[in-house]
């Protein structure tokens, strides 16, 4: 057995895992469990030439878990839980858990806290996950912490979900660290401390937590509490952009786009946005629409479908107006009122204003004034200023409708208030000419 150690750790000698091999089978072959076990860890992922063998991992893990040894009947129930055989694997992390083997204990909470095989039972997995934690094992404390924060299957306790945060992050459990870094970030639970949040954040990003390396980003980047470091949010982002982060890519594209730390790069800009794109980013799917509009390429159509398959209004918005334009598609109204009525059913102003226009005007669909002035009604409610003049116009005409002055300067004075040159004139001649309302020569001059 020492032979077999000397010769893979490679402390004294040069590395021989051959001759590791050799001397640990010699040893398993005279029962020594830790010489079993070894070599069942050597075959599960194979090591230095000596390739990987599912068959032998489970043969010489059994020797050792049929002498009672608490470590190999772990790993032969990560192997069968591996194989998705949930029933064997139970079997040995119950018996190595019954040793007080923490890893076990951890696992079989997972399954009683899950269902695996066995029917969901949250005591038992509070009971499993507790005697591992008290054992110090970092996933445990961190569920556990878990728990009294979200106050899930047992009654919320800041003070206790703190205490087993903190032994996990401790531990070096990357979520409880970025857990910790949320909770002291949040402002929610706890006062908010942005010196502890970058702190947990920073432990949870050394350890390639792609999360934890946005939150940072974001932090430096908007200055949350901190001095605004572009420097610092550009080197969090990239470090999560690489794990394909989406919010980081996409922030990278603004930081481009903006010529912020780095000179503007439209190219780079798009390199970024397009990666987040791809993972379904809406705002970069939407500045990819932006900018291939503004080159009038017809991708643009095509990242403002992206972005109208996730409901975005803007995107809805965009679709509308190409369909209405036919701008990279032929013209088609009813495909341009389809997209406009989706983004004004979500309160955007754009396309109820120009839901109204449509309706209004009855070019290319009859004419509907109720439909027009309920859409300007919408878009003016929101302070849209051509909705609000549009509406004063209907009343000031009375065509189609009913003449009513007092609504007429309602909307006018609405769009007024907004520097809406139109209403202010319209405004100014109302009280100049006197009709329908009392001349106001003072309130004319204003409104001139």
């Amino acid at each position: 057995l020492n032979l077999a150690l000397i010769y893979e750790k490679g402390k004294y000698i040069k590395r021989d895992m051959k001759k590791s091999v050799y001397y640990y089978t010699l040893a398993a072959n005279q029962n020594n469990v830790i010489a079993q076990n070894n070599l069942g860890t050597i075959y599960t992922d194979g090591d230095d030439g000596i390739p990987p063998d599912s068959n032998k991992a489970k043969y010489y893990f059994s020797l050792a878990a049929n002498q009672n040894y608490p470590e190999a009947q772990f790993n032969l129930g990560t192997c069968y839980e591996l194989q998705r055989d949930f029933e064997k694997a139970f079997y040995y992390y119950k018996l190595a858990a019954d040793q007080n083997l923490p890893s076990a204990q951890n696992n079989l909470a997972v399954f009683y806290h899950k269902g695996y095989y066995v029917s969901q039972d949250i005591e038992k997995a509070i009971h499993y996950y507790s005697l591992a934690a008290e054992q110090n094992y970092p996933s445990s404390q961190a569920v556990l912490g878990y728990f009294y924060l979200k106050g899930e299957y047992v009654e919320g306790d800041i003070n206790k979900a703190l205490k087993y945060l903190e032994l996990a992050a401790n531990g070096n459990d990357y979520d409880a660290q970025y857990n910790l870094g949320l909770l002291y970030y949040n402002n929610k639970y706890i006062k908010r401390n942005i010196n502890k949040s970058i702190y947990y954040f920073s432990l949870a990003s050394n350890q390639n937590n792609v999360d934890a390396q946005t939150n940072l980003g974001l932090i430096f980047y908007e200055g949350i509490d901190v001095e605004q470091n572009i420097s610092k949010a550009f080197h969090y982002f990239m470090l999560a952009a690489n794990q394909n982060g989406s919010i980081a890519q996409y922030n990278l594209g603004l930081i481009y786009l903006n010529g912020e730390y780095h000179s503007k790069d439209i190219e780079k800009a798009t390199f970024y946005f397009t990666l987040a794109a791809d993972q379904n980013h809406v705002s970069a799917q939407l500045k990819l629409g932006r900018i291939y509009d503004k080159m009038n390429n017809e991708k643009a159509f095509h990242y403002f479908l992206l972005a109208t398959k996730q409901n975005s209004p803007i995107g809805q918005f965009s679709l509308g107006l190409f369909y209405e334009e036919g701008k990279y598609v032929p013209k088609d109204i009813n495909k341009a009122i389809h997209y406009y009525t989706l983004a004004a059913d979500q309160n955007d102003p754009k396309s109820q204003y120009n839901l109204g226009v449509i309706y209004s005007q009855g070019k290319h669909v009859a004419q509907d004034i109720n439909k027009a002035i309920h859409y300007y009604s919408l878009a003016a409610n929101q302070n849209d200023p051509k909705a609000q003049f549009n509406l004063g116009l209907f009343y000031y005409e009375g065509k189609n409708i009913k003449q009513d002055i007092n609504k007429a300067i309602y909307y006018f004075s609405l769009a007024a208030n907004q520097n809406d040159p139109k209403a202010q004139f319209n405004l100014g001649l109302l009280y100049y000419e006197g009709k329908n309302i009392k001349q106001d020569i003072n309130k004319a001059i204003y409104y001139f």
